[in-house]
């Protein structure tokens, strides 16, 4: 992913899809998905697909956002 391909919205920035940001720690980020996490479905209930800082269902799924909890 590559920033240039956001798209500002509403005086913010959001992503055209949500793929994998290989440059999240350069840009100071704590997660490869974090540009896009908003995006994404906010359960009432937390899932095994839930991330652990934001909350929303991590676009990579399951694997990625256990992988977060560690």
């Amino acid at each position: 992913m590559n920033v240039k391909e956001s798209i500002k919205k509403g005086g913010m920035f959001y992503a055209e899809f949500a793929g994998f940001n290989e440059d999240f720690e350069e840009m100071g980020h704590i997660c490869p998905f974090e540009y896009c996490i908003e995006t994404q479905p906010l359960p009432e209930e937390r899932s095994s697909a839930s991330c652990p800082v934001f909350g929303h269902d991590c676009p990579a799924g399951r694997i990625q956002a256990e992988q977060c909890e560690d």
